[in-house]
């Protein structure tokens, strides 16, 4: 196990996306699609399980370092790199829990300067190896002694000049010309040569350097001998760790980069002198010339392009950009409001830079595209006229050998050692920037450290990795894999006990599927990423420290993205005092402070009342006996009631508000059979509504481009008009939605197809849910006397049916004038011509039949609606994807249980959203590029993103192989998309039924660290064998859905 204890030193790579890199994203074409719109309508929905692995988490009992006491009495007199400036307090806050406990006192400016004089003497190294460097490529001597590994192509350059040529090739980079030119000391007298000159030149700055070096070692090992014995070798290597690892790294990695710049231009001179030598004509020379050129050309674009992507993964984005906070910000006396006014010019900070970024990056695609087209072309030129022999102009075997083997290999390699040293520089100069694109919505004054907010940005659903596998009580491998498989094993057993006639071949199943767990689930964990878990786990016990210390919550958003709010807690608690308070859609019913097993003698009612009225129904022959029996209660010790809990908001003039949440129904007395009556009552519903009522986002745009193709329907004059409809779920009084169901079910009750029921008994049992819907919070137990929780799907079907019949008035109008018009849920969206008094006539008498319902709404030639940009261009359709604009960038939904299973299927979803909205090439593009950058801001590597967008491409195209194609082109995508959806959707309505008759089987289990796509590929192929094996297993139909869970998301590991 890894060892708690040990302290960690240097850089913790937290860049790294340690599961696509272990093949986490092979079974990604087994993903089923999700319609994120309806995730992000009912936001309250999505709180399921939202605090199931509690008791999972390891609590860090560590003490605190405590600080040994320094006397600071003065400041450095010398230049200070920036990081050791006493500005900056990096080097006290780094180098303090290390200075032992001593009867003196150090004086930290000796410290200091012990570290600065370890960066200028390092430097002075780097620097007199750079010039060595271009001393060798002046004079022609080998690289093999350079004191790197940069060493590729060494065999081949030495053979090609050894062959070639007796005479060394010196050359001498332009870039050192101009800096010779430039020096007033070296003036180029008449007839001398400049080579002579930069001989001279790098010879002394050779001396220089070699003298710095010696003159600060000495001067460094004078100062260490003054503070010995004090000055301890523990003391003294970590200071050398901290010069390294926030000055000189950064500093090695561009003298590195120079050296490869040098090394390579003096490869390209031989490889082209070794042309040269294959007595070319004119003709060849200028092919090879605009072969190799175009070939840079492309190659580096694409290179250059991939650093812009890789900028915002490693959040180095500020230099595309400034903006600046002003000075005299500082000096607002009052806190609070200097703290908003940072807050808001952070988030224009961040948006400025986001628009720019995608216009610097989509400026570099189309650059590349061109000069790929252009090599492309030039190249498949060339390979034609290769195969006509005797073609002028044509290269020899040995030439086209040179160009292809050496000049282009060339090439790719020095751009790729290029590529790799600017990722380096990125990851090591997070260590260097104060500030970083914010995602946290921060509203109070905190002592949070940079990196500490650096990891807060990465929002709620950052997973921890491996935290059971190091950080468990668990002492044993086995021991963690046996609490990792537990909830799948009860699962399975429940599953068995069910259907008892398989138990001879369920214990061998499980036996097969246990040591398959075991095999796949004992992947020995990298040094590196142990490193990092622990780090992270030490970052996250500070955090809490420090917001218990200042008095702050952080809690996620109520919008369900991947933000956390950081404010108040003293402001939070009076908010939700407040609502509390003001609200008028429940009541208290009783308090579980003053009765013991308060909260159980509540469940133990509402079940012999559910019991009651079940038996009185099964005794007029209303109900069936087989369908009582559906909703006995096996075990009542699993029946909770939900919690109701509160989430922050922000308004758009910049306040925090709270919405309430209710965690999951599942296990409340009336879940059973509230999803048992939407599940019998919905296809009743849908088919009543559906020329009214919208199922997706792309079912929308559909109809919207059917309506807008039939003549006349879209004049330049034709307005588009919104509406919705807010906290319908809170306003709307029982007796109502009984009364509206009760019409609905009278006049469907025919067409009914489950036979088990009466409408009597369905009215009474709706009844009875919406009056025994209760809950708890903080010590007390509520009941819902308006409305219903959104998290019971039955409370949005009644819902649905209450709208419906609400927007009848509305539906006549449109129809008689041969409008369009759609409704989805509690949002809606018409077309309109001419006069609007008709309408406003409408919306008057509506509101006055139904005061319960608050309305917004808006009309223009332009409008969004469910997340769509719809235009009115002159009579001509135009759509694209809207984005919030108060909104941050590169969000992504937040989920509890797997977010990254969760995040790729949401790459898919709004790539397909984006070819569905996005009526024009150019306007995909730009929404497929915050796609992309939406990924690498969360934490996703640039591999993950070129796969899944491959991924895409295979799945609903067998002629594409890149993103970037033509207006044409996409334009038969698009087409081809929405056909593939429209018979997509037979197999959607067959995964509704079956799952309306309880044959799809969600199973899961928790991981953190293994091979989740090969155990779950052996699971699913292990299963399909005994299904095949049994007749009467096959006649059932199951279905069976494996998932995982994560215990370690940064919510649950943070929010108190």
């Amino acid at each position: 196990m890894f060892d708690p204890n040990r302290k960690i030193d240097g850089i913790v790579d937290r860049f790294d996306d340690i599961y696509h890199g272990y093949d986490d994203d092979i079974d990604e074409k087994d993903d089923i699609d999700i319609d994120f719109l309806q995730f992000f309508t009912n936001s309250n929905k999505n709180d399921d399980d939202n605090d199931d692995f509690n008791n999972d988490i390891v609590e860090n009992t560590e003490p605190q370092q405590q600080l040994s006491p320094v006397l600071i009495i003065k400041k450095a007199t010398r230049n200070l790199p920036s990081y050791l400036s006493n500005d900056r307090k990096l080097f006290e806050e780094t180098i303090l829990p290390y200075i032992p406990k001593i009867t003196g006192m150090f004086i930290m400016e000796d410290l200091r300067e012990i570290a600065r004089l370890e960066h200028e003497l390092k430097l002075s190294y780097l620097n007199f190896y750079l010039w060595r460097t271009y001393l060798h490529s002046g004079t022609g001597h080998s690289f093999d002694n350079e004191d790197n590994d940069l060493q590729p192509w060494q065999a081949t350059v030495h053979r090609i000049r050894d062959e070639r040529s007796r005479v060394p090739l010196c050359i001498w980079p332009e870039k050192l010309k101009l800096i010779v030119r430039a020096d007033p000391d070296f003036k180029i007298k008449a007839g001398q040569y400049i080579s002579d000159k930069c001989v001279d030149y790098v010879k002394r700055k050779i001396q220089d350097f070699r003298a710095q070096y010696y003159n600060y070692k000495d001067q460094l090992k004078e100062k260490k001998e003054q503070l010995r014995p004090n000055l301890t070798l523990d003391l003294e290597g970590k200071i050398k760790a901290f010069v390294e690892q926030y000055g000189i790294a950064l500093h090695r990695i561009k003298i590195e980069s120079e050296k490869v710049i040098i090394k390579y231009d003096y490869y390209d001179e031989l490889i082209d002198r070794d042309f040269h030598h294959e007595r070319c004509y004119a003709d060849q020379i200028k092919l090879y010339d605009t072969l190799c050129k175009s070939k840079l050309n492309f190659a580096t674009a694409q290179i250059g392009l991939a650093l812009l992507k890789q900028r915002v993964a490693y959040d180095y984005v500020s230099d595309l950009c400034h903006i600046y906070l002003p000075k005299t910000l500082a000096t607002i006396k009052d806190q609070d409001i200097q703290q908003r006014l940072r807050s808001r010019f952070e988030k224009l900070r961040q948006r400025t830079q986001a628009d720019m970024l995608l216009i610097h990056i989509r400026i570099a695609e189309i650059k590349m595209n061109e000069y790929q087209e252009k090599f492309d072309q030039e190249y498949k030129q060339y390979e034609q006229n290769q195969r006509r022999h005797f073609f002028d102009g044509n290269l020899t075997r040995e030439m086209d050998y040179i160009m292809k083997e050496q000049r282009f290999k060339n090439m790719d390699e020095r751009l790729q050692i290029l590529y790799d040293l600017k990722l380096r520089f990125f990851r090591q100069s997070i260590y260097s920037k104060m500030n970083s694109s914010p995602s946290l919505i921060c509203r109070a004054i905190h002592h949070l450290s940079s990196e500490q907010l650096r990891f807060l940005h990465r929002g709620p659903t950052y997973v921890l990795p491996c935290q059971m596998h190091l950080l468990s009580k668990s002492s044993t491998l086995h021991q963690i894999l046996t609490q990792q498989i537990m909830p799948l094993r009860e699962q399975l057993t429940k599953l068995f006990d069910k259907y008892s006639m398989f138990v001879s071949d369920s214990h061998l199943f499980q036996q097969r599927i246990e040591q398959q767990f075991f095999q796949s689930f004992s992947l020995s964990i990298p040094t590196s990423l142990e490193e990092r878990v622990f780090y992270e786990q030490k970052l996250i016990q500070s955090i809490r420290t420090q917001l218990h210390k200042d008095q702050l919550i952080l809690r996620r958003t109520a919008d369900d993205y991947n933000t956390y709010y950081l404010g108040y807690q003293h402001e939070f608690q009076i908010k939700t005092n407040d609502y509390m308070e003001q609200n008028n859609y429940f009541e208290m019913i009783t308090t579980t402070q003053d009765e013991i097993n308060a909260e159980q003698n509540q469940i133990i009612q509402k079940i012999k009342l559910l019991y009651s009225v079940l038996n009185q129904l099964t005794q007029e022959h209303l109900i069936s006996t087989d369908t009582m029996r559906r909703f006995q209660i096996r075990n009542i010790t699993n029946i909770k009631l939900p919690y109701l809990y509160f989430l922050p908001e922000e308004t758009p003039n910049g306040e925090m508000c709270v919405k309430p949440r209710f965690s999951s129904h599942k296990n409340a007395p009336m879940y059973q059979l509230a999803t048992f009556l939407d599940q019998i009552l919905r296809p009743l519903y849908e088919k009543y509504a559906q020329s009214t009522s919208l199922i997706n986002g792309q079912d929308f745009i559909q109809k919207l481009n059917f309506y807008t193709r039939q003549t006349d329907c879209l004049t330049p004059r034709t307005q588009f008009i919104t509406f919705q409809i807010h906290n319908l779920s809170t306003r709307v009084t029982h007796q109502d939605l009984r009364d509206v169901f009760k019409q609905f079910i009278m006049r469907h009750i025919d067409t009914f197809p489950y036979k088990g029921f009466q409408a009597d008994a369905i009215i009474e049992l709706i009844e009875l849910i919406l009056s025994n819907n209760i809950f708890t919070y903080n010590g007390k137990i509520y009941r819902f006397i308006k409305g219903s929780s959104i998290n019971l799907a039955l409370t949005e079907l009644l819902l649905d049916i209450y709208l419906h019949k609400w927007q009848i008035p509305l539906v006549r109008l449109t129809n008689l004038k041969q409008l369009y018009y759609g409704r989805y849920h509690h949002t809606g969206i018409l077309t309109w011509n001419g006069s609007m008094n008709d309408l406003q006539t409408c919306i008057l008498k509506l509101n006055e039949q139904y005061p319960d319902i608050q309305l917004t709404i808006s009309r223009g030639f332009h409008v969004h609606f469910l997340d769509a940009y719809i235009e009115n261009r002159n009579g001509n359709l135009y759509t694209r994807v809207y984005h919030d604009p108060m909104k941050q960038f590169f969000l992504l939904p937040y989920t509890p249980n797997h977010p990254r299973l969760l995040h790729r299927q949401w790459f898919r979803f709004a790539l397909v959203r984006a070819v569905q909205y996005c009526c024009t090439y150019e306007d995909f593009q730009d929404e497929r590029l915050k796609i992309e950058l939406t990924f690498l801001a969360n934490g996703y590597s640039l591999d993950f993103v070129k796969y899944h967008l491959q991924q895409f491409l295979k799945r609903f195209s067998s002629s594409l192989t890149s993103i970037y194609f033509n207006h044409s082109i996409y334009a038969t995508f698009r087409r081809d998309l929405f056909v593939y959806f429209n018979e997509q959707k037979y197999y959607f309505d067959e995964n509704q039924l079956q799952q309306r008759k309880s044959r799809i089987i969600e199973l899961y289990y928790l991981y953190d660290w293994g091979k989740r796509h090969e155990f779950n590929q052996k699971f699913y192929h292990l299963w399909s064998t005994m299904v095949n094996e049994h007749s009467a297993l096959q006649k059932l139909g199951l279905k069976i859905i494996l998932t995982t869970k994560h215990c370690y998301l940064s919510n649950t590991l943070l929010t108190q």
